[in-house]
């Protein structure tokens, strides 16, 4: 959605990426101990038939050990290589602000060039596809609502639009001066009908128990009804 200056960064992730590429010099002490080790057995041996010294066989054995902690030290330092360049791949991304959500760009807060602080507000997005509505309903017949359950939506437009949906979620706390408890309904909405609007919200399961229905308002998806 927003892109900020990242061109420091990206020479810094290539400088990354090329070094956690290299194996030349894991390869190197590879063949360093590689040969340490012949010329350690071939001292060995020597030394059986009393042709070395036991000074000479101590400083192959030291040798080979030697070349064994370079390649440690060789390993070591491609891993830690291989995280840097994980590290400016993920710094990178962060120069990115991708939108938690598939919706519409309301607003937007910020111009190119422009500076801003950390966490602050750069654009306002919404989501109207489902349609998120807040209903306040009696605790009494909140109680027998659960997630999932029908509802039907009604519009008050000249067309007297009905649309189906079904309860998502209910508040843990309830309104104690109204004595209600806010349940979320979500419908489908391809029609792309603008969040906001006043409608009526029926549950069809509490109607036949002779409930009557509860006029909320929309909720868009970046937050919730008023």
């Amino acid at each position: 959605m927003i892109q900020l200056d990242d061109a420091v960064e990206r020479v810094e992730l290539a400088v990354r990426k090329a070094k956690a590429e290299d194996t030349a010099r894991v390869r190197a002490a590879e063949l360093k101990l590689k040969r340490a080790r012949v010329v350690l057995s071939k001292v060995r041996k020597a030394y059986k038939d009393k042709a070395a010294s036991k000074r000479e066989l101590e400083e192959a054995a030291l040798a080979a050990a030697m070349a064994e902690l370079e390649l440690e030290i060789a390993r070591l330092e491609h891993r830690q290589a291989q995280g840097r360049y994980r590290q400016a791949k993920l710094k990178l991304e962060r120069m990115r602000l991708l939108s938690p959500v598939t919706g519409r760009v309301e607003r937007l807060l910020v111009r190119a060039g422009e500076s801003i602080k950390a966490l602050s507000p750069v654009a306002r997005i919404v989501q109207i596809d489902p349609l998120r509505i807040d209903v306040p309903v009696p605790l009494k017949r909140a109680s027998r609502i659960r997630p999932g359950q029908a509802a039907r939506v009604r519009f008050a437009d000249p067309a007297g639009t009905v649309l189906e949906g079904k309860v998502v979620r209910l508040a843990s706390v309830a309104d104690a001066g109204s004595e209600t408890l806010a349940v979320r309904v979500e419908v489908p909405n391809p029609a792309g009908r603008p969040a906001g609007e006043q409608v009526t919200v029926e549950f069809p399961s509490l109607n036949a128990a002779g409930a009557s229905t509860r006029p909320a308002r929309q909720a868009s998806a970046g937050g919730p009804g008023r």
